[in-house]
């Protein structure tokens, strides 16, 4: 049986790399085998996207890097590029997931897209 895994190619469009933004919260309460990401970046985009998890509400701001023997991160450079990142199983252990762009002393300029695909069950 083939599980229908749908893509979302504009979660994030345009985001604005010279500030910290976050990505929308994904509910991760329902079962589900993997959320993958792809991210691109225009040339003069430099920072840090973080992905973050909390088990409390979003609301209480309890957020924490996921880590799977290390911090799942993308350091992203001035040239421009693009990278897939794929989080699998992280349901079993957390409630809520998001991601977190952090850039290096206001030297980034750019913009930043993500699409995301969510793999059901």
């Amino acid at each position: 049986m083939s599980t229908y895994a749908p893509i979302n190619e504009n979660y994030m469009v345009g985001e604005d790399s010279s500030a910290e933004f976050f990505s929308p919260v994904l509910d991760l309460r329902k079962p589900l085998r993997a959320i993958n990401y792809q991210v691109y970046w225009a040339e003069g985009v430099s920072g840090l996207m973080v992905w973050e998890a909390t088990i409390y509400s979003p609301s209480e701001d309890l957020w924490e890097q996921i880590v799977n023997c290390e911090g799942i991160e993308l350091e992203m450079g001035p040239t421009g590029g693009h990278a897939i990142i794929s989080l699998t199983g992280v349901w079993l252990t957390v409630g809520f997931v998001r991601m977190r762009w952090d850039p290096i002393d206001s030297g980034s300029a750019g913009l930043v897209d993500v699409a995301i695909r969510i793999v059901p069950i």
